[in-house]
């Protein structure tokens, strides 16, 4: 069974806003998922 291993990235919200398209290829494309934080609050995940 192989197991499939995932990198947890957080980035800010800012950030996220202004790279959106370039993120959602990096997550549909890598085995990674994306924590965007506010204010250093987890607000939301993309995660394929």
């Amino acid at each position: 069974m192989n197991a499939v291993s995932s990198v947890q990235v957080s980035i800010g919200a800012t950030e996220a806003h202004s790279r959106f398209a370039d993120l959602l290829k990096r997550v549909h494309r890598g085995r990674e998922h994306l924590i965007i934080e506010k204010g250093g609050i987890a607000k939301a995940g993309l995660k394929a």
